[in-house]
């Protein structure tokens, strides 16, 4: 699984991705100072933060700097210790070791999850976000993710909604497709 940990993301397509050099749209633009407030926060996140929205609106580019910025939290600050992957890795990694969402949360404080969530999922996959949520409410771990809906729309049970209302502030990105520009 590809796992990227404190600075491995240097040599990755998100390595340039920054709130910076987001494009704000005149639709995002009053999320402009909550993500800025979150990186200035310096300290230890109370929630995670989920980023749902259409293909391509920036979800992951705004989860990748906000990954970097725990980082540097983590190195400087002690702030607690980061982890990035994907949901695809997470699912391929978790039918060799089931184990595996176990010991991220035993080993990481926050966990940030790229297309946590897609259309069709298999009860496997369901089974492990439920898993992960449940984990990281017990433990008190901070969750972020990007999914293209907002959990309300997961088709999973509702004591998993429950409490990712209580863990994640759930943001909606809106607009065109930003790839390409």
């Amino acid at each position: 699984m590809s796992r990227y940990l404190l600075g491995q993301l240097a040599g990755h397509r998100f390595a340039d991705k920054t709130l910076e050099n987001f494009i704000w749209s005149e639709e995002n633009g009053h999320l402009r100072e909550f993500f800025y407030s979150l990186v200035r926060s310096g300290g230890v996140w109370e929630k995670g933060v989920g980023l749902v929205g259409e293909v391509g609106v920036g979800k992951t580019h705004l989860l990748s700097a906000l990954y970097k910025n725990r980082v540097w939290v983590s190195v400087f600050l002690g702030g607690g210790v980061p982890i990035w992957l994907s949901f695809f890795d997470l699912v391929a990694e978790y039918r060799e070791n089931k184990k595996v969402v176990k010991e991220l949360i035993e080993t990481y404080d926050l966990i940030f999850i790229d297309d946590i969530w897609s259309v069709g999922a298999s009860s496997e996959e369901r089974n492990i976000v439920r898993e992960l949520v449940f984990r990281c409410y017990d433990t008190k771990k901070v969750l972020c993710y990007t999914a293209n809906w907002g959990y309300e729309k997961w088709d999973i049970d509702e004591r998993v909604k429950d409490r990712l209302k209580e863990m994640v502030v759930e943001v909606e990105l809106y607009g065109l497709s930003l790839r390409g520009s």
